[in-house]
């Protein structure tokens, strides 16, 4: 698949999409720490010391990474004092990583209220955290394979964080009528969560390959190259399977769902995968947990 490109807009055409995405006007800004982070990920030359700026540049966003470097998750015996202190113990990805999801987490918690919500917000986690044991198994740069999967649903974000009410009641009406998700959000706000996704990567100014995650994460198709978008498809099966669904399953772990993607995957990424679902789902919900 070729990859997205950003291509130059005629004015006529600009204002055509803004008014078509008018569900996304007057949302809040992205975090700029965010997006900064998103552009560090995408430099090779990155450095340690420009990450540690970066983030010292937000106090709340500081704390917020202590606090949950020092929490029983990470198992750390010495006590993490700084952020340099966190880069050495914790390593330059995880921080990065954490980061990602810190900044991300405060930008939807005022919607997490609703617990249909929630649920959304642990599904990218979920996505996240099994692309990133994915990414590692495929010999593949895990934090950015993280970060896709914790961003690839940004627009359904959006669209929550815009209308909290009246997106939960989609998913509720969604669920009970067994009707496509992304068909319900276009009869509701005349876009999908692909196509909000597509415009506010494109606003935010996310790096390209986070671009095509964002909008080809639901393409038809068994992940079939390794990169970066299979990687994530392969993750957001996965995540459905283990009841970590953006709706509730009425069975709440899929077995036939995941051991049918597991036996698909390379000998590397199988085996990274515990046969087991429930091992799989208790893992997720210990390391999920961690930053609620």
């Amino acid at each position: 698949m070729p990859a997205v490109t950003l291509e130059p807009k005629t004015q006529i055409d600009a204002e055509t999409e803004t008014a078509r995405h008018w569900a996304l006007r007057e949302l809040p800004p992205f975090p700029s720490v965010a997006v900064k982070l998103l552009q560090v990920l995408s430099d090779e030359d990155a450095s340690i010391k420009r990450l540690i700026d970066l983030l010292r540049s937000d106090v709340a966003l500081s704390a917020e990474i202590l606090r949950r470097a020092n929490s029983a998750v990470y198992g750390l015996r010495t006590q993490v004092a700084s952020l340099q202190h966190g880069v050495a113990l914790l390593g330059f990805d995880q921080v990065r990583s954490l980061a990602m999801s810190t900044a991300m987490g405060s930008y939807v918690k005022p919607a997490m209220r609703i617990a249909a919500l929630r649920r959304c917000w642990r599904h990218s986690l979920a996505t996240a955290l099994l692309a990133e044991r994915i990414a590692k198994a495929a010999a593949f740069e895990h934090d950015r394979a993280y970060t896709a999967g914790l961003v690839h649903d940004v627009g359904l974000l959006g669209l929550m964080v815009n209308y909290p009410k009246e997106y939960a009641e989609l998913l509720c009406v969604s669920r009970e009528h067994s009707l496509d998700l992304r068909t319900t959000e276009r009869a509701m706000f005349d876009v999908d969560h692909c196509e909000a996704g597509s415009w506010l990567a494109r606003q935010w100014s996310f790096p390209n390959e986070i671009l095509e995650i964002v909008v080809h994460h639901h393409d038809p198709g068994a992940p079939a190259s390794g990169g970066l978008l299979d990687i994530v498809k392969s993750a957001v099966v996965l995540a459905d399977s283990l009841d970590f669904g953006v709706q509730a399953a009425s069975q709440p772990i899929r077995e036939n769902v995941y051991a049918t993607l597991r036996d698909t995957l390379a000998d590397p990424v199988r085996d990274c995968l515990p046969l087991s679902p429930s091992v799989m789902h208790d893992f997720l919900v210990q390391r999920i947990n961690a930053f609620e």
